[in-house]
């Protein structure tokens, strides 16, 4: 285990810190993508908003599992 009593607890508020910043992560790429017209010219307007969406959410998924993985879950090193 990487935490132990109320570092459990200290880890929870992490994580869940972290997933609220991912909606935020994920929503400002979809915003930034398709308000700004950057998918314009590669692709057909009917899946412009869903195409911005996915790449929102993958932008979001790569960044919570580096911050989970550094940050919120990382176990003390012994020096």
């Amino acid at each position: 285990h990487r935490h132990r009593g109320w570092q459990n607890v200290r880890g929870l508020v992490l994580f869940e810190f972290v997933s609220m910043l991912g909606v935020l992560i994920q929503w400002g790429v979809m915003q930034f993508l398709f308000n700004n017209g950057l998918m314009a010219g590669l692709i057909s307007e009917s899946i412009r908003k869903p195409a911005a969406n996915m790449i929102g959410i993958i932008v979001a998924l790569v960044s919570n599992y580096y911050l989970n993985v550094n940050f919120t879950w990382q176990s003390k090193r012994k020096t």
